[in-house]
């Protein structure tokens, strides 16, 4: 989000809806945003470092991120567990 949007929803009271909620020992972020209303669900996503979405392999996630992403995991993964 550009900065000046920021402001401007700091201004009018808005709250973001994507916030990162951690990052693994790699600089993953992992991001969760809201649903637009009443319908939906929680998105979970991951922010890869330098890793394109062509170069993906199954070990560059840890495994308790990736089950926090499923949804398998309700609360994300401390520093200590990984």
């Amino acid at each position: 989000m550009s900065s000046w949007l920021g402001r401007l929803r700091g201004v009018l009271g808005l709250k973001s809806r994507v916030r990162v909620v951690g990052t693994d020992l790699n600089g993953n972020k992992y991001i969760e945003a809201q649903p637009r209303g009443d319908s939906g669900r929680l998105r979970r996503t991951v922010k890869m470092v330098g890793v394109s979405t062509d170069q993906y392999t199954e070990d560059a996630i840890p495994h308790e991120w990736e089950q926090w992403l499923r949804g398998s995991r309700q609360d994300p993964p401390t520093h200590e567990v990984l």
